[in-house]
Formats: C-alpha cells, sequence, structure tokens
C-alpha cells in the first residue's frame, strides 16, 4: 500500500510539473444518486449519498451571489439529481462605463465595455 502511495504521489507530481491539471472524481455510494451538476454559481449542500426514492437536497448560490434555493430530488440510484437550478445574480456591483473618445479612437483609462460597445 506505501509503494501505491508513492506512485500516485510521483505521478501526480509529474503532471503537474509538465503543467497539466489535475483532475479529482467523486464515486456515489453504491444505489445512491449522483450529485447535480451546476453552475459556477451555485453549491450544493448535503447532495451526497443521498438515496432514492425521496431523497433530497439544497442548492444554493455561492457567497457573492444571490437567489433563492432549491430542492433537488434522487428518485432513481445510480443516476443524476433531478431539479431546476437557482437562479443566481451577481451580489457586487457591476462597474459604471465610461466615455469612449473617438478623437483618439481608445477608450478612457478604466473604460469599460458595456453591452458590446463602448461608451
Amino acid at each position: 500500500m506505501a509503494l501505491l502511495a508513492k506512485v500516485l504521489v510521483a505521478l501526480s507530481l509529474g503532471a503537474a510539473a509538465a503543467g497539466e491539471a489535475l483532475t479529482t472524481t467523486t464515486t456515489p455510494m453504491p444505489g445512491s444518486c449522483f450529485p447535480p451538476e451546476l453552475a459556477l454559481d451555485a453549491e450544493t449542500d448535503g447532495c451526497s449519498g443521498v438515496f432514492p426514492p425521496s431523497g433530497t437536497c439544497m442548492v444554493q448560490c455561492k457567497v457573492g451571489y444571490t437567489g433563492a434555493p432549491t430542492t433537488y430530488y434522487c428518485y432513481v440510484g445510480d443516476d443524476v439529481m433531478e431539479g431546476v437550478a437557482p437562479t443566481c445574480t451577481s451580489a457586487v456591483p457591476q462597474p459604471k462605463c465610461k466615455k469612449f473618445d473617438p478623437e483618439v479612437k481608445a477608450r478612457v483609462p478604466g473604460a469599460v465595455v458595456c453591452s458590446g460597445k463602448q461608451q
């Protein structure tokens, strides 16, 4: 077992040194549902180890986002949980746009592009 751990560490270090991304996955317990796949602005709470036919878990917006939490349901084991993702919006105010100076054909320092056009 110690040899296997050393081999895994060496492989991980080799991949990191080569600039490769390391990916980890979690296998659900046999008969349980897979946690839902979510957008980057949402997170699960208690969605691992949920069993059918009436298992549930909450999905909520991450810190920095606002929106009502939603419930996901586990109807069939070894399947993905079903539900509707929450609608999360950024709680951080968006920067205001500054005017574009067509004479200089450059943005004013700190200007932001809004709606695909410069203002």
